[in-house]
């Protein structure tokens, strides 16, 4: 009886939260289609499917006023199959953005939770996979630059700043989460871009760190992660650090010309 009674006012706690907000956005996009394969396993094949060229999901996202150019933010985003309404991570419910912060209109934002790295932040919206009209079909093998956002990083504190004069920074710390283990699973992460007139320019960078030397040394609680431990085999083995930068022109006031 006592849990019931937690639950119920955890649950009217956050129905007050929610009325208070000076806005809350539902957003999302609906990917589906149909799908014909020439050669499966010998066969042709026609199926329904679900995300074949942009993630299908739905997000949550307010703000409210603070008073003094402050406002208090949050978004929640979750990926799903659309074909049968399963969550696309069996053991996470917000499996693509989870974060609260602080944002102020002279300082930038602060933003703790689950979130994506400056690659996807300031290189992405550049690159033909990182907007609606590439989606999937265009991100690099494999994803190695993460330029697809397929994966984010937990456990995170993350800097966006405000546009200064057509410049703008961010930067991002993933913990380990740990004791004992400070660099076992972590990440960090910078960007940065510039658009004068028809001129764009974004670079980022992303570092992960693992330290791990068998499997049972893996953390699955630190800032890379995946609903299952095992999906962290691939740790094990070296791999390059995404570094990256794009640039793209235009003539003002078009849409830009995206390079990858």
């Amino acid at each position: 009886m006592k849990k019931t009674l937690l639950i119920a006012g955890i649950l009217g706690t956050f129905a007050a939260a929610a009325h208070a907000q000076s806005s809350v956005t539902l957003y999302g996009t609906l990917d589906a289609g149909l799908v014909y394969t020439n050669n499966s396993g010998g066969h042709n094949n026609w199926q329904q499917g679900s995300g074949s060229v942009s993630d299908t999901y739905f997000g949550l996202k307010g703000s409210e006023d603070l008073g003094g150019g402050l406002q208090a933010i949050f978004t929640l985003e979750n990926g799903f199959n659309l074909n049968n309404g399963q969550l696309s991570s069996a053991n996470r419910i917000f499996n693509r953005l989870a974060y609260v912060g602080v944002s102020s209109r002279d300082f930038g934002s602060l933003t703790l939770g689950r979130q994506t790295d400056g690659m996807v932040d300031f290189v992405g919206p550049l690159s033909l996979t990182g907007t609606q009209y590439g989606g999937t079909h265009f991100a690099h093998p494999f994803d190695v630059d993460n330029l697809n956002d397929s994966f984010q990083i937990n456990n995170s504190v993350k800097y966006q700043s405000p546009n200064f004069a057509g410049f703008r920074i961010g930067a991002l710390y993933g913990f380990s989460n740990q004791a004992g283990g400070f660099a076992n699973n972590r990440a960090y992460s910078v960007g940065m871009s510039y658009m004068w007139g028809p001129l764009n320019f974004g670079a980022g960078y992303l570092h992960l760190n693992n330290s791990a030397g068998t499997p049972a040394q893996l953390n699955t609680g630190g800032a890379v992660t995946d609903t299952l431990g095992t999906s962290l085999s691939g740790a094990l083995t070296p791999t390059a650090v995404p570094l990256g930068a794009t640039t793209s022109a235009m003539p003002a006031p078009s849409r830009p010309i995206t390079s990858i």
